[in-house]
């Protein structure tokens, strides 16, 4: 009986540490896809404005 139950911890220690890492896992994906968004943004922004800057010198 007491065997059954240290395997059966283990076993839930193991889960927890394999839960955890898919957490920890998911978290960094999902910051690291949100900062690309915002850098791509930010390039997009920049070269919209330059476009409109060169616009408006062209039609003065």
């Amino acid at each position: 009986m007491a065997k059954k139950k240290r395997k059966n911890n283990e076993m839930k220690s193991i889960l927890l540490g394999v839960f955890l890492l898919l957490v920890a896992v998911t978290v960094c994906a999902l910051i690291g896809y949100f900062m690309y968004n915002v850098k791509q943004e930010e390039k997009h922004t920049l070269s919209a404005k330059r476009r409109h800057r060169a616009y408006r010198t062209v039609d003065r």
